[in-house]
């Protein structure tokens, strides 16, 4: 491939990488010069105890703290308005995100909502945010969203049972705190359903017609780390190498999609998450072997170095990402509860979504379709 047409790779978020760095929290708050802090999390997070050392950081530092924590999967508008709106009438000057990939697109939402004013459903599928925005503090506590480095933050307009975006340079946060202590505390099937999402991420940045070189290496690293630590992670939770490797590969794939973008599997998947509460990454994982084996025949190259990055002896890209999620035994999306008669509004949804020709093998509205109905 050619890189004369020229790419754009931006990776401005400072990343701090060590054991226990959530006790730097409220450093990071007073090195910005905030002293209100919102912070946005879940109450998984808050019921695995994962809470208390940011905000002791935070207390000890100074920092007031005001917690929203009624975020589920799949964050909707509501609940970011309900956030951005305690946030105003606390003063809150900075955004603090603690946990999965919810609570961190939340907390981005929450930041647009309060430095431009109107609602989170004004702000979603609209021109990409440049206007500066409060400062965004991610701490992932979940490894496989990436959002602590991108630009993306996906939320459920349950009033149109649509999965949307706000997207922008302005929505990447200006530090993320990366702590692999404090993913241990995730069950085993979260652990694989992230893990599997990091590894979606990963690959549709490399096999997307928007990749790049950057996107390429940070991805092929990052598919390599899944392949070698995400069943030791799945199987022993306080494998502290195992974490760490599986915490890198996700951000890594964040980084990696930011510029790179994403194939059909994403769309397909958020299409579902909004008629559907069906985890994310669950969705992806179902998805990923069906897209990639209709990708399979215009990028066969880039899906053997796939298979190689896994450790697979595999030439076929699919059927060795197959073979590696086995061991999950992954439901069907009939047996989630997906219905048939459903399917034809997700396909033209997902379209919608995928339109841009980012997918190696144009697909039409058809081809998803049929691919649904394979996942059934």
């Amino acid at each position: 491939m050619s890189w004369t047409a020229g790419f754009t790779f931006s990776a401005p978020t400072r990343i701090l990488f060590a054991l226990g760095s959530t006790r730097r929290l409220g450093a990071e708050c007073t090195a910005l010069g905030c002293r209100r802090a919102l912070l946005v999390t879940d109450r998984g997070v808050v019921n695995a105890g994962l809470l208390e050392p940011a905000l002791s950081s935070l207390r000890t530092a100074g920092v007031a703290v005001t917690i929203f924590q009624d975020i589920k999967s799949n964050p909707t508008a509501s609940s970011v308005d309900e956030a951005a709106e305690l946030a105003r009438a606390e003063g809150c000057d900075v955004v603090v995100a603690l946990g999965g990939g919810s609570p961190i697109d939340a907390a981005k939402g929450a930041a647009v909502v309060l430095s431009l004013g109107g609602r989170c459903a004004d702000h979603l599928g609209a021109t990409r945010v440049s206007a500066p925005l409060l400062p965004i503090i991610a701490i992932p506590t979940t490894a496989g969203t990436g959002s602590e480095v991108t630009i993306w933050a996906v939320i459920n307009n349950e009033e149109e049972r649509f999965k949307s975006w706000i997207g922008g340079d302005s929505l990447l946060p200006t530090i993320a705190l990366l702590d692999p202590e404090i993913t241990t505390t995730m069950p085993p099937n979260l652990t694989a359903y992230t893990g599997i999402d990091a590894l979606t991420h990963a690959i549709g940045a490399f096999t997307s017609t928007f990749s790049n070189p950057i996107a390429d290496a940070l991805a092929i690293a990052a598919i390599e780390l899944i392949g070698k630590s995400l069943f030791k992670a799945v199987e022993s939770p306080q494998d502290i190498e195992a974490r760490s490797d599986m915490l890198l590969a996700s951000t890594m794939a964040g980084a990696a999609f930011n510029s790179g973008k994403l194939v059909a599997v994403h769309c397909l998947s958020e299409a579902l998450g909004g008629p559907y509460d069906i985890h994310h990454g669950l969705a992806n994982a179902i998805l990923l072997p069906h897209v990639m084996a209709f990708n399979a025949s215009a990028i066969a190259d880039k899906y053997a170095r796939v298979a190689r990055a896994l450790g697979s002896d595999q030439s076929d890209g699919a059927e060795a990402v197959r073979r590696f999620m086995e061991p999950l035994q992954l439901p069907t999306l009939g047996q989630l509860g997906v219905q048939e008669a459903d399917l034809p509004r997700v396909a033209a949804l997902a379209f919608g979504n995928c339109s841009d020709g980012r997918n190696p093998r144009p697909m039409t509205e058809e081809d998803m379709l049929r691919l649904l109905r394979q996942a059934l």
